[in-house]
């Protein structure tokens, strides 16, 4: 029998990012048939993207400093728990299950389920901490299957793993009318225009790849401009001056654009002609699908992650993850076959694929599964 649930997402920084993003979207959507509270642990968060949550999600934020002391925050959230009566804590980041320890001593009641959001990141638990979640949890979403994999390997049963793919708001992140007749061809006068979207984060996120392939392609003479968006990761400021020295050294100011944080992600890929992910280790890719669904072709990073989106040709193609000069080769055989992509179907792909709907109804039929099983 349908009931209302009192939801609480645990999260503890909350920056600009893939999963706040899909977070925002979540929460939204869960809060139009559910009661929804959004907790924010550490004073450490953009304060501009809490304006995107849905006025119908309450948000709580604790104000913890970063690696501070954490007991006292534990008991207070575990008073949060019992006195609000949350059926579900859903945490977002590796040992949210631990920090929910108290909160399920207070009120055994409570089900807490935990979303691994990239590959890695289970190993953030140590095997103690692992021991303790899984006392705790009571199932996992893993965003892929590299993700529930890695769970496997960590000694999590495969039957206590619920596989969830990330969503996007296909309405937001839709196809412009202008191109609803199959029309998306590359410029012929100006330079063909490449984006990526994702946090300043090299080490990860590989913008370092993408500039090398872009120099590549330079010296082949193909006219390409690429452009980053995304604000510089914690601890990434040298790499960040470093990569931008780089570019002024090999001469590419023409040919690569920092815009850091960028607000509007679909005006800016609005833009573009092809969508770039070089990642050297990804989980999923939620910024694949965004550009998926505004029906762009895209290059990605032969990862298990992305490789479970980009299982189509007609969606763009695949490289050898870390290869600047294999990058280079898929980015040019797009634009050699660019006019092989429909739009209209690379968009109507996504959105039967990937619609932000689907997504929250799996996330209520685990929650009001993990409810009913006991």
């Amino acid at each position: 029998m349908y009931r209302i649930m009192k939801i609480l997402y645990l999260i503890f920084t909350f920056h600009t990012g893939g999963i706040e993003k899909q977070l925002i979207d979540l929460t939204g959507k869960v809060a139009e048939k559910h009661e929804v509270i959004l907790c924010v642990i550490n004073h450490n968060y953009d304060e501009e993207l809490f304006r995107e949550l849905s006025p119908k999600v309450r948000l709580i934020r604790y104000e913890r400093e970063t690696r501070g002391e954490k007991l006292s925050y534990m008991w207070k959230f575990a008073r949060l728990v019992r006195r609000e009566k949350i059926d579900v804590i859903h945490a977002q980041e590796p040992t949210g299950v631990v920090f929910s320890l108290f909160a399920k001593a207070l009120f055994p009641s409570v089900r807490i389920v935990e979303t691994i959001h990239d590959v890695g990141e289970s190993k953030l638990y140590t095997g103690s901490q692992l021991k303790i979640a899984d006392r705790l949890c009571n199932r996992y979403v893993a965003i892929s299957h590299a993700v529930q994999k890695e769970l496997i390997g960590r000694g999590i049963a495969s039957s206590r793993i619920d596989i969830i793919y990330n969503g996007v708001d296909t309405d937001r992140f839709a196809l412009p009318k202008y191109q609803w007749n199959n029309e998306r061809t590359l410029p012929s006068d100006s330079p063909i225009r490449l984006g990526n979207v994702a946090r300043f984060y090299p080490e990860k996120k590989g913008q370092d790849i993408l500039i090398q392939a872009v120099e590549l392609l330079k010296q082949r003479n193909l006219q390409v401009r690429c452009q980053f968006a995304g604000a510089v990761y914690r601890d990434q400021e040298e790499q960040w001056e470093k990569l931008h020295q780089y570019v002024h050294d090999h001469q590419l100011t023409k040919e690569i654009e920092f815009l850091g944080n960028v607000s509007d992600v679909p005006g800016f890929l609005r833009d573009i002609d092809i969508f770039v992910l070089p990642s050297r280790y990804e989980g999923f890719g939620i910024a694949l699908i965004e550009a998926l669904s505004m029906g762009i072709p895209c290059v990605a990073s032969k990862l298990d992650g992305p490789e479970e989106i980009i299982n189509d040709k007609r969606l763009g193609r695949l490289f050898n993850a870390g290869n600047p000069s294999d990058l280079a080769d898929k980015i040019e055989q797009v634009i050699l076959c660019y006019q092989d992509y429909d739009p209209v179907w690379i968009s109507n792909y996504t959105r039967q694929h990937y619609g932000l709907d689907a997504l929250t109804e799996h996330h209520i039929d685990l929650y009001q599964h993990v409810c009913n099983k006991e």
